[in-house]
């Protein structure tokens, strides 16, 4: 993903404050400001004079300086916005780890405490960033490959622009891509529009129905459109645990959505009990016999084995409700190229895994697969933060199912082997992969 930010401050008659947002972003991003028609002219170095273009216009030249420049990212601040030093800093992080990523489509800081905004978008503060139904135009980061499916606007229609951000979110969504608003981050938009509503909403509706593929914004519910998806469950177990796959792989075959095949990934010299081999031989289960590589031959063999096809992975000591493969491709149909993770913790997305369930596809990794040799393999013994560490390097962030719905067979214990290195093992893990192919 193209991670290069391009910000446009869209300024009329507030050159002061388009200065200093200029001033606050141009260290980190290159800046612009788009100056409609302000008298006097604004000042400020990278200003950019046109002549009255109004908000669609600005947008049509933010468009154009960011696919001429080949930016991935296109920043858009209005010059009346206000933001605080502090809030400005955790800003700018922010959009540099959200330009890093493929599953994001629009991104905002909230809009908060005063002046004009829709309830959509300022309510329910979390304290974190939240999945939007869609975004106001007042703030926000577009990927370029989104707005090119709005731009250049038809300003023979609308000219005035109202009705960007709900056309921008409706694509970002029905391409599966997260709209986020960043609670965070708060942002104050005290001004009025000082133009008529009435003819700004005829303007509006007017150029919706001119673009192709938009519907409205009542569609803005996730699609129900029934998608049937190839899904395989992987897990591996050891002598200890060889005991619990029947009643473990119970669970799955009674699940609401079928998997197509299970695959039992076991080292060569694993003896399988008689009346375990008898419930595999009568069950669709594939066994594949191996090298011994603990706990990373749940996974990695078997998305070798089948690119391109979901794979669900899962621990061989806990237990799964019926729902759980449904609850899965529901996520993954709302978010078809994001991983999936499963765990009792109550979040929605996350950019990292930590749980006994995980969605996957082979694609996701790519090339980092081969990466995977027996010294990561010795030096981080758990493989959820190596999964974590290949795909957030590829810019991939983890859904996450809502729901606590796991049991766990076996508790913890820090003498068995194979099992973690302490509390610690994330982060002695992380730093080893940080230091062998780099910081993220």
């Amino acid at each position: 993903m193209n991670s290069r930010v391009l910000c446009c401050i869209f300024n009329y008659n507030d050159n002061a404050n388009a200065g200093a947002w200029a001033d606050r972003l141009s260290p980190h991003f290159d800046t612009r400001i788009l100056d409609s028609g302000s008298n006097p002219r604004c000042p400020h170095p990278l200003s950019v004079p046109l002549e009255n273009v109004y908000y669609s216009g600005l947008m049509n030249e933010a468009f154009r300086l960011g696919k001429e420049g080949g930016y991935g990212w296109v920043m858009i601040v209005t010059s009346d916005l206000e933001i605080s030093a502090d809030n400005t800093q955790k800003l700018v992080e922010a959009m540099k780890d959200v330009a890093g990523t493929r599953n994001v489509g629009l991104y905002q800081p909230s809009t908060a405490w005063k002046g004009r905004s829709l309830p959509q978008s300022r309510c329910h503060f979390t304290g974190r960033m939240r999945s939007a139904n869609f975004q106001e135009g007042w703030f926000h980061m577009i990927r370029m490959d989104l707005m090119e499916k709005v731009c250049p606007i038809d300003v023979t229609l609308n000219r005035l622009g109202w009705g960007v951000d709900l056309a921008l979110s409706h694509f970002a969504r029905i391409s599966g891509l997260l709209v986020l608003v960043d609670d965070r981050i708060r942002v104050v938009h005290p001004g009025g529009s000082g133009y008529n509503r009435e003819e700004a909403l005829r303007q509006m509706r007017a150029w919706h129905a001119s673009i192709p593929g938009y519907t409205s914004p009542r569609h803005f519910r996730p699609l129900k459109t029934p998608v049937e998806y190839s899904l395989i469950v992987t897990l591996t177990t050891w002598k200890a645990r060889i005991g619990n796959i029947p009643v473990v792989l119970d669970t799955i075959f009674g699940q609401t959505y079928k998997p197509d095949l299970v695959v039992l990934n076991v080292a060569y010299d694993l003896d399988i009990p008689t009346s375990v081999q008898e419930y595999l031989d009568s069950h669709h289960v594939e066994v594949n016999r191996m090298e011994d590589m603990k706990v990373y031959k749940k996974l990695v063999p078997t998305l070798r084995k089948y690119p391109g096809i979901l794979v669900v992975s899962i621990d061989d000591d806990w237990l799964y409700p019926s729902g759980m493969l449904e609850d899965f491709i529901k996520v993954h149909r709302k978010y078809p190229s994001r991983p999936v993770s499963g765990n009792h913790v109550h979040l929605f997305h996350t950019d990292f895994h930590c749980g006994c369930a995980s969605l996957t596809r082979s694609d996701f990794f790519g090339p980092s697969l081969d990466l995977i040799d027996e010294d990561v393999m010795a030096h981080c013994p758990s493989d959820d933060t190596v999964y974590t560490y290949f795909l957030k390097s590829r810019g991939y962030l983890y859904a996450r199912t809502r729901r606590k719905y796991f049991i766990n067979m076996t508790p913890y214990n820090p003498n068995e082997p194979h099992s973690p290195d302490g509390d610690n093992h994330p982060q002695v893990s992380w730093a080893y992969l940080s230091e062998r192919f780099g910081e993220i």
